[in-house]
């Protein structure tokens, strides 16, 4: 949350570096993974400050404080954009710039970036959590956290189909006269009865 709420500011700010296309699919491919860093953090900390009964009007207030922000900075930028000048004359420097947008995205920069650094100071943990170096993080979290995730949901769909799997082909083959199949598997159906059981012998009969 942090690292993604101190990224946000220069999210602008690249714009002014280069107006070059692949740059430009870089950038914004790079601002797509901060803001999601971004809304994903501040989701996990509003589920964790708040009681359970008032999520979902937490959630309600969230998403309008966070419309009427994206409704007042797009309102400022526009209005900004009218009125910013497109040369800059510092201590003697003369800037002359293709247009003003490069000013607004500069000014938005360091808007963003005074909020950020205002308001990130307030955050704390809200509950008791293991602490965790930055190096462990970066190995467990794209690496030890998918893997175990996948072998687990793996394990549960194994487990489900060995529960399911003997009713579903007892209830196809329960008119079948057919009392013998031999073929490598882990089912077999017994002469009487009609049932599919599991079986580790290898065949179907």
């Amino acid at each position: 949350l942090v690292t993604s709420g101190l990224l946000v500011p220069f999210l602008p700010m690249v714009y002014i570096v280069s107006s070059n296309f692949y740059f430009l699919v870089a950038a914004n491919f790079f601002a797509g993974v901060v803001w999601a860093g971004l809304s994903m953090g501040l989701q996990n900390y509003l589920f964790d400050s708040v009681h359970i009964e008032d999520r979902a009007k937490s959630i309600a207030i969230w998403n309008t404080v966070n419309a009427i922000g994206w409704c007042l900075g797009a309102l400022f930028g526009g209005w900004l954009a009218t009125v910013a000048p497109s040369e800059i004359r510092v201590w003697g420097l003369h800037l002359e710039l293709i247009s003003n947008l490069p000013v607004v995205f500069l000014i938005s920069g360091l808007l963003r970036l005074f909020v950020s650094v205002g308001l990130l100071r307030s955050l704390r943990e809200s509950r008791k959590v293991e602490l965790i170096s930055f190096g462990d993080l970066c190995l467990e979290l794209p690496l030890v956290k998918p893997i175990t995730g996948a072998f687990i949901h793996g394990t549960r769909q194994v487990a489900m189909v060995r529960e399911v799997a003997p009713q579903w082909l007892s209830a196809l083959t329960a008119r079948s006269t057919t009392h013998v199949l031999r073929a490598r598997g882990r089912w077999r159906r017994h002469h009487r009865g009609g049932k599919w059981n599991a079986s580790h012998s290898g065949e179907i009969s």
